[in-house]
């Protein structure tokens, strides 16, 4: 697990880019999926040490608890719904099928609705 720790801007800049290279390092070891996804060229010489550690500092200052994101719902204005403690792999076939035979009764109420419609002279 790499450490957080808080850079001002008095800390040693010249080796910023370094630790941050070192904890992408680590962070690649304690998850393999990430092996060769992670940037590591912090350290190039190229690069503003002073704002990388502001970077570093503003990313740190950032409580992910409170702006995790919230259920897909919240942001249509679907109630919130509380669990029904049917298992996942119980439920979902179900809910499928549900949609499955809605798709089929939809396809069946489509024709009559469109002649209906075509009769009033309204063409969908």
């Amino acid at each position: 697990m790499v450490a957080k720790q808080k850079f001002s801007p008095d800390s040693s800049t010249a080796t910023i880019g370094k630790t941050v290279d070192d904890a992408m390092v680590a962070i690649e070891r304690d998850n393999p999926r990430l092996k060769g996804v992670l940037p590591k060229d912090n350290a190039r010489p190229g690069l503003d040490k002073h704002r990388l550690g502001e970077l570093i500092d503003l990313i740190g200052g950032i409580d992910l608890v409170e702006r995790a994101p919230s259920p897909p719902g919240r942001y249509v204005g679907a109630e919130e719904v509380e669990d029904d403690g049917d298992p996942f792999e119980e439920k979902m076939p179900r809910l499928v099928s549900e949609l499955e035979s809605k798709f089929a009764e939809s396809a069946k109420l489509e024709a009559p609705i469109s002649a209906n419609l075509k009769s009033l002279n309204f063409t969908p």
